[in-house]
C-alpha cells in the first residue's frame, strides 16, 4: 500500500453554537497520490461530541476532530493506500455580547445605591437558556454616593463589570463588552415663600432680602437659603 497522511483541519466555533464538520476539511500532509488519484472526502467526527455541544466551555480541545474512511476520485481506493489519519483540534471561542449599564438619575443632595440589576444586553445573544442577571455597578468618580456633586449629566459615570447569571452562565464563556451609563443629577425641589408684609399709608418699605420662609422641600447637607431678592411686583 502507498503511504499517505491525511490530517483533519483544526476547526473553530463559537461557544453555544454547533459545528457541522462536513467531509472536506482535511489536508494531505505527507506522501503522494498515485496516478491522478485524489482523496476528496473523509468521514469527520467529533471525538467527544464537542462539535455538536452547545455547553462545552471556551478552550481548545486537542485531537477532537477525527478523520477516517477516505474516498476519492480518478480511481482512488483507500485499500491501495496505507493511510495515517491525524486528528485536528476544535477551538471554542467566547460568545460576544454587550452589556450596557442603564442611565441613572438622582436628586441633588441624595445618595444613590446602584445595585446589580440596572443593565441591559444591547447586542449579541446568550447561549442555551443562559442569562446574565447581575453585574457589579460602580460610580466612576463616586458621584452616586456624593451629596455635593452639582446638577448636571455625568457621562460614563455608571460602570458595569463582572457579570454573573443563571442556567449555567459563566462570564468566561462570553466575550463581554461593557458599556457605561450616565448619571444625571436633577435639581432638588424646594419652595421659598415671601413673607406677607405691612406698611403705613404714605410710608415706603424696604423689602430687604431675608423675609421669606421655606414652605416645602428639604435642603441638602447643611445648606440653607439665607437671602432672596425681594421686589414689589407693581
Amino acid at each position: 500500500a502507498r503511504p499517505i497522511t491525511l490530517t483533519a483541519d483544526n476547526r473553530t466555533k463559537v461557544y453555544g453554537d454547533t459545528l457541522s464538520l462536513g467531509t472536506s476539511s482535511f489536508t494531505k500532509t505527507a506522501g503522494t497520490y498515485a496516478n491522478s488519484e485524489v482523496a476528496t472526502a473523509v468521514t469527520l467526527t467529533s471525538a467527544n461530541g464537542y462539535a455538536a455541544s452547545t455547553t462545552r466551555a471556551v478552550g481548545t480541545n486537542a485531537n477532537e476532530v477525527v478523520a477516517t474512511s477516505a474516498t476519492g476520485t480518478d480511481g482512488f481506493l483507500a485499500s491501495n493506500y496505507d493511510i495515517t489519519y491525524v486528528s485536528g483540534s476544535l477551538a471554542i471561542t467566547a460568545r460576544p455580547i454587550t452589556l450596557t449599564a442603564d442611565n441613572r438619575t438622582k436628586v441633588y443632595g441624595d445618595g444613590l445605591t446602584l445595585g446589580t440589576s440596572g443593565f441591559t444586553k444591547t447586542s449579541g445573544t446568550y447561549a442555551n437558556s443562559e442569562v446574565a442577571t447581575a453585574v457589579t455597578l460602580t460610580s466612576a468618580n463616586g458621584y452616586a454616593a456624593s451629596t455635593t456633586r452639582a446638577v448636571g449629566t455625568n457621562a460614563s459615570e455608571v460602570v458595569a463589570t463582572s457579570a454573573t447569571g443563571t442556567d449555567g452562565f459563566l462570564a468566561s464563556n462570553y466575550d463581554i463588552t461593557y458599556v457605561s451609563g450616565s448619571l444625571a443629577i436633577t435639581a432638588r425641589p424646594i419652595t421659598l415663600t415671601a413673607d406677607n408684609r405691612t406698611k403705613v399709608y404714605g410710608d415706603t418699605l424696604s423689602l430687604g432680602t431675608s423675609s421669606f420662609t421655606k414652605t416645602a422641600g428639604t435642603y441638602a447637607n447643611s445648606e440653607v437659603a439665607t437671602a432672596v431678592t425681594l421686589t414689589s411686583a407693581n
